[in-house]
């Protein structure tokens, strides 16, 4: 709702998460995912991902600003 208030485009958009249900509601959300291996991204990673997959935060942000 505050994207289409504020006309941001959601496509341009990323979201950084560690579960399955995260990159969903990403692709849900029309924003990229990243999938990172902290809490449960490990496991998350292991069952299959279709994301691209980082160590870190750190490592997410690099990966946006690339």
């Amino acid at each position: 709702q505050a994207a289409k208030e504020l006309g941001v485009a959601l496509s341009h958009g990323w979201m950084v998460g560690d579960s399955a249900g995260d990159i969903g509601a990403a692709r849900n959300a029309d924003v990229k995912p990243i999938l990172v291996r902290t809490g449960n991204g490990r496991r998350t990673e292991a069952n299959g991902c279709e994301a691209p997959v980082v160590d870190s935060l750190v490592e997410a942000v690099g990966l946006i600003l690339s």
